[in-house]
């Protein structure tokens, strides 16, 4: 039988807390699924199932090589600390009977790292062959192979050898560079599965895993999820619906407290 599961890395208190918020939200949608927590130091929460103590590189970035490489299970989906789950979304693990590895598209394709550009759409191998695309890191569906192994061993080399030429550490890019060299089968995730809600998103249908630091997640849950149809979350506006009329409404009600606030304060 396939073992499936999910994979935590957290070094350090303020990672640990995170994790466990995170760990929380998808015990209650998904109570039956394992969950795993490589750390730093042992952790005892009925939201996670093993707690694997680990040797901290002093980077969370190069931690979570460690947590993923070592997943005991066939079908992993490795989650960021900084997320949220609002939807059971075990449907995931399926893909994984066709593909070896699976990302969303990373929301800031073009920007400029320790002082190199990187512009999705100019990168080239040596051979001058465009390189695509590039992937965010904080939600990776995978199986276990010796093949996803050695690339999650490529991938920490790869991503230290950055670490050490910039002073910066940065392990996209390198993900980028690795997956495209690699033979293994990638499928594209939609944003559903890993919404990026910290930048304009576009998404459809239920969004089913909420990424980045928010005060209040059942409530951004809730605000994204309210309508289903083809919509855009704005992260000063909120959510804006493709039915115009509701998105003026709600600007006008935000403009009107704007105002009534000012005056109090002004009295």
């Amino acid at each position: 039988m396939v073992s499936k599961g999910v994979v935590y890395v957290a070094t350090g208190k303020q990672y640990i807390d995170e994790a466990s918020i995170s760990a929380s939200s998808l015990k209650q949608k998904m109570p039956d699924l394992h969950v795993t927590l490589f750390s730093d130091q042992k952790v005892q929460a009925s939201y996670f199932d093993e707690c694997v103590v680990i040797k901290s590189y002093g980077h969370g970035i190069l931690d979570k090589n460690i947590g993923m490489s070592q997943s005991p299970y066939d079908y992993t989906v490795f989650l960021d600390t900084d997320t949220y789950i609002c939807e059971d979304f075990s449907e995931l693990f399926t893909l994984l009977e066709k593909y070896d590895i699976g990302a969303i598209l990373n929301e800031t394709r073009t920007y400029t790292f320790a002082g190199d550009s990187w512009d999705y759409q100019k990168i080239k191998d040596t051979h001058q062959n465009w390189i695509y695309p590039m992937y965010n890191t904080g939600v990776i569906l995978f199986k276990k192979t010796p093949e996803t192994t050695q690339f999650f061993s490529d991938w920490l080399v790869s991503t230290k050898q950055w670490a050490e030429k910039h002073g910066k550490t940065s392990d996209q890019t390198t993900f980028q560079n690795l997956l495209y060299q690699s033979d293994l089968k990638k499928v594209t995730l939609p944003p559903e599965y890993n919404c990026r809600f910290v930048f304009p998103v576009g998404v459809c249908g239920t969004v089913k895993l909420l990424h980045g630091r928010h005060p209040n997640f059942p409530e951004l849950a809730q605000e994204i999820n309210s309508e289903l149809g083809p919509r855009l979350f704005m992260p000063r506006w909120g959510l804006i619906p493709d039915t115009k009329s509701k998105f003026v409404k709600k600007l006008l009600k935000r403009k009107f407290r704007s105002i009534m606030s000012n005056i109090r304060l002004n009295r």
